[in-house]
C-alpha cells in the first residue's frame, strides 16, 4: 500500500512538472508582446474613433455654417421677389419653397448621421456635399436671374 501511494505521489509529481513547463520564458515573452500588441491595438482604435469624431464635429459645424447662409439667402430671395410682378412672384416663390425644403432635409440628414466605418462616413460627405453644393448653385442662380431682372 504504501508503495503504490509512492508511486501516485511520484506520478503526480511528475505530471506536475510538466504542465509547469509549460510557462516558458519564451511563453511568458510571447505572451507578453501579445498583451501589448493587444495594447496597442486598443489605442490604435481609440485614435481613430476621436479623429472620426473631430472629424465629424469640424464638418458638423462647416455645414451648420452654410446651411444657415443658404436660410440667410433663401429669406432675402423672398424679400426681393415680393416687389416682382405676381406672375414672377410665383415662380420664385415656388424654386424657393423647393430651396427651404431642401435645405431642411440636408439638416436632418446630417442629425440623423449614425456614423459607420471609414467608407460610409466617406461617402456620406461625398454625397451630402454634393446635395450641399447643388443647394448652393440653385440659389446663386436664382440671385442673379433677379439682379439681371432689375
Amino acid at each position: 500500500m504504501k508503495m503504490q501511494i509512492l508511486k501516485i505521489a511520484i506520478g503526480l509529481l511528475i505530471i506536475f512538472n510538466i504542465c509547469s513547463c509549460y510557462n516558458t520564458p519564451v511563453k511568458k515573452e510571447e505572451d507578453a508582446i501579445a498583451k501589448e500588441s493587444t495594447t496597442e491595438i486598443s489605442y490604435a482604435r481609440q485614435k481613430a474613433y476621436l479623429d472620426s469624431a473631430s472629424e465629424y464635429m469640424l464638418f458638423s459645424e462647416e455645414i451648420e455654417k452654410r446651411l444657415s447662409e443658404y436660410d440667410h439667402s433663401i429669406t432675402v430671395l423672398k424679400e426681393k421677389i415680393k416687389m416682382k410682378p405676381i406672375g414672377i412672384r410665383v415662380k420664385y416663390q415656388n424654386q424657393l419653397n423647393d430651396f427651404d425644403q431642401k435645405n431642411a432635409a440636408l439638416e436632418v440628414n446630417m442629425e440623423e448621421y449614425k456614423g459607420g466605418d471609414k467608407t460610409k462616413w466617406e461617402l456620406f460627405k461625398k454625397d451630402f456635399n454634393k446635395e450641399m453644393d447643388e443647394l448652393g448653385k440653385s440659389i446663386t442662380a436664382m440671385t442673379e436671374n433677379l439682379a439681371q431682372k432689375n
